[in-house]
């Protein structure tokens, strides 16, 4: 699933804020799977004040997604 977040973005007066995909992907455990992501050469922490079973990746090259068990994401 791709959820691509709304907003008033576009006009907001900081020029440092800026459209984005975030894409998330459902998992049965969300700590291995940032476990396997670390294994993989990513970078993983925790999804700050959202729950404590999803997780922020950030990919060998740059890009971000999200690990969050089941399938409400």
């Amino acid at each position: 699933m791709a959820v691509l977040p709304g907003g008033a973005v576009g006009s907001a007066p900081d020029p440092r804020i800026r459209l984005r995909w975030i894409v998330h992907f459902p998992v049965d455990d969300a700590p291995r799977a940032a476990a396997q992501a670390d294994r993989a050469g990513g970078e993983t922490f925790p999804s700050p004040g959202v729950r404590s079973s999803e997780y922020v990746v950030r990919d060998a090259e740059g890009a971000l997604f999200t690990v969050a068990e089941g399938a409400g994401v």
